[in-house]
């Protein structure tokens, strides 16, 4: 069994210590924390069929994840803290908006289950990544992509009275690009950790 011991758990928590401070001086993060902050509040106004108001929160939110990525590129203001809050920002978002459409609309519990299959398959890979030394790695522009699709497809459904055959439609279209986010990702963290292993010197030897 593949037991860190103490040295390494040092290490890997002063890593994580880092990332923390480091991250929580950034204006971006702060961005990104009121997106999320902005959550709860899009779920009540849902609930409570105010669906113009919790569709222009959503809208804020998308702008405000422009905006953060603008700035912390433009200013320097990168961090790893923001590389993983960004993304999470962006899932717990569109997960809790999902789940919500889903209560109305069961076509959409197939796009929570394949986020949230994504979702833990992602967080192992960059568990993994991390624990052996990595760095966190920012969001790709296929998964911003998947995120903007499912952006348009929830304030779309939200907004208008749409036939269900185009809500069918732009719920497969969500799905592929979920699907095809998922596999991009997992080719990219297997490039990684490949590359990581191939950097290493050879450790083996013959007892």
């Amino acid at each position: 069994m593949d037991i860190m011991n103490r040295s390494e758990q040092n290490d890997l928590g002063k890593r994580v210590s880092n990332v923390l401070k480091d991250g929580l001086k950034s204006i971006p993060n702060m961005m990104s924390a009121f997106r999320i902050l902005l959550i709860p509040v899009i779920i009540v106004l849902y609930l409570r069929n105010n669906r113009v108001a919790a569709v222009s929160l959503i809208i804020v939110s998308a702008i405000t994840d422009l905006f953060d990525g603008f700035v912390a590129r433009k200013f320097n203001m990168v961090t790893d803290l923001g590389k993983a809050l960004d993304p999470i920002a962006d899932k717990l978002t569109l997960g809790a908006i999902m789940i919500c459409l889903a209560v109305w609309k069961i076509e959409f519990l197939i796009i929570v289950v394949f986020m949230v299959l994504k979702e833990t398959l992602g967080f192992i890979m960059h568990w993994v990544i991390f624990r052996n030394g990595g760095g966190m790695y920012g969001a790709m522009w296929y998964g911003k992509l998947s995120t903007w699709i499912l952006y348009v497809t929830s304030g779309a459904v939200m907004i208008f009275e749409l036939p269900g055959s185009v809500i069918k439609v732009m719920v497969t279209l969500s799905v592929i690009s979920i699907i095809y986010a998922m596999s991009m990702y997992t080719f990219r963290c297997a490039r990684i950790l490949g590359s990581r292993k191939d950097s290493k010197p050879d450790s083996t030897r013959e007892d």
